[in-house]
């Protein structure tokens, strides 16, 4: 059961300034660019910039080994 935090799974990459606000989940294997602020879920193997952070590409196989 997840609490009140964010959650952030294996593999993901958050570049520096990255703000992950509420009880969120970062699916694995993730790349947040840099200065994003995540206010929702990102779903696996996805690639999400901007604030609010918006998914601009999601890949079917893991983007980091």
């Amino acid at each position: 059961k997840r609490g009140n935090y964010p959650t952030i799974s294996d593999g993901c990459t958050l570049f520096a300034g990255v703000v992950v606000a509420g009880k969120v989940h970062i699916g694995a294997n993730c790349v947040i660019g840099s200065n994003s602020v995540v206010l929702s879920d990102i779903p696996d193997n996805a690639v999400a910039v901007g604030a609010p952070a918006r998914v601009v590409k999601q890949f079917s196989t893991p983007l980091t080994k």
